[in-house]
């Protein structure tokens, strides 16, 4: 068990209050962290389209000749 004292964040500081997180809520916050971490992780184009979505953006088109030449270095 965590317990702590924690000053309101107002900022006064005339109140105070106790903070109190089990063990088991540490594991779980780390489990849920982690899983998001993965899902991230596992699909990043997937994570780019929502972005570009959310914030109505467009990726830059690619010229062609930078089409051409990146298949040749890639070989």
């Amino acid at each position: 068990m965590e317990v702590k004292l924690a000053v309101h964040p107002d900022g006064a500081g005339t109140e105070q209050y106790v903070l109190c997180r089990s063990a088991d809520r540490c594991k779980k916050e780390s489990s849920m962290l982690e899983q998001q971490r993965l899902r991230v992780v596992a699909r990043p184009d997937k994570l780019v389209a929502e972005l570009l979505a959310h914030f109505d953006l467009q990726l830059p088109k690619v010229p062609k000749i930078v089409q051409n030449v990146v298949p040749q270095i890639a070989r």
